[in-house]
């Protein structure tokens, strides 16, 4: 089982949205073009290509915590000059594509299983509920998440 991540909010949120890099943090070699992830991609293409990219710095041995690094520096402009969000909604969007970024970078699939992580907001009352469920059977929040879900999917 994964520990989700959980990003600190961004101090800078009262003051108005700011990337938390100005500058590539580390080696510069290891920044990622983000240009690729560009063009009005599908989000399974979007998902598609970042996953290739981060496999590519696994491969070169780049660690995990400067990948995430990395591609949070690289993104956040683009984020940042959307006129289309308002600060709370640029924060979400970097802390969203942090998260999945962080989660391919420290998880390797296997090659039965592939990993996808699926970000949605839930209310307090339905996470408790999920919550009462889980611990009425003695399983984990995300073991009873992946169970309801796999059950609610008809089977081919």
């Amino acid at each position: 089982m994964r520990c989700p991540l959980h990003l600190p909010p961004a101090p800078a949120a009262a003051a108005g949205f700011e990337c938390a890099y100005k500058k590539a943090p580390g080696d510069m070699k290891h920044v990622p073009d983000i240009k690729y992830l560009e063009g009005g991609l599908t989000p399974a293409m979007f998902h598609q290509r970042l996953t290739e990219m981060v496999q590519k710095l696994v491969a070169d041995k780049v660690p995990p915590a400067l990948i995430v690094d990395h591609f949070v520096w690289a993104y956040c402009p683009s984020v940042a000059a959307d006129k289309s969000l308002n600060d709370k909604q640029k924060t979400e969007h970097v802390r969203r594509f942090a998260a999945d970024v962080a989660a391919l970078a420290y998880t390797a699939p296997s090659a039965d299983e592939l990993d996808v992580l699926v970000t949605l907001p839930l209310t307090q009352n339905l996470l408790d509920q999920i919550d009462s469920a889980a611990k009425d059977k003695k399983i984990s929040r995300d073991d009873w998440m992946l169970n309801a879900l796999q059950h609610a999917i008809p089977t081919p």
